[in-house]
């Protein structure tokens, strides 16, 4: 995909129409997800974002088109079958474990991997992520399985 510059060879940003960036978005939809074009126009906004701030011209062409609808994201659980072949496939116990509490709870790997024994209130149920994603405290709540005692927990 040529860049921005070998698209508009020679201009100056006060050049640059709303129009000919709306032409430029429908030629790449023939080749390119809604998703990689919305990436590369934020990036286009931002450019003329700081040359309006630095003084270097007036207006921002971009804003005036629009974002293009992007599909949500997709979610898929795994069936039994696959969880239990996904079980079996982990030689080391603790790592059954982990995977168990990943499948139950649905953490992100950051959110995971991030978790203290403090955030984990087990009397309640409930494992607590200080700071998710969007910033803010998550409360998850804990399917705990009574057959099998988290690791470093007593039996």
């Amino acid at each position: 995909m040529p860049g921005w510059k070998q698209r508009l060879p020679e201009r100056t940003l006060e050049d640059i129409t709303p129009a000919e960036l709306e032409r430029f978005r429908t030629e790449r939809l023939n080749s390119t997800k809604p998703a990689t074009i919305n990436r590369e126009y934020a990036l286009l906004r931002r450019v003329f974002n700081v040359a309006i701030r630095d003084g270097k011209t007036e207006r921002n062409p971009v804003t005036k088109v629009g974002m293009l609808r992007e599909p949500s994201g997709r979610v898929r659980d795994l069936s039994d079958a696959e969880e239990s072949e996904l079980m079996t496939a982990l030689a080391i116990e603790a790592h059954r474990h982990r995977v168990t509490v990943l499948l139950q709870t649905g953490l992100r790997k950051s959110e995971f991997l991030g978790l203290r024994w403090k955030d984990i209130d087990l009397k309640a149920g409930v494992l607590t992520i200080p700071r998710s994603k969007s910033g803010e405290t998550r409360h998850i709540p804990l399917n705990v399985d009574q057959e099998e005692p988290l690791a470093g927990e007593a039996k």
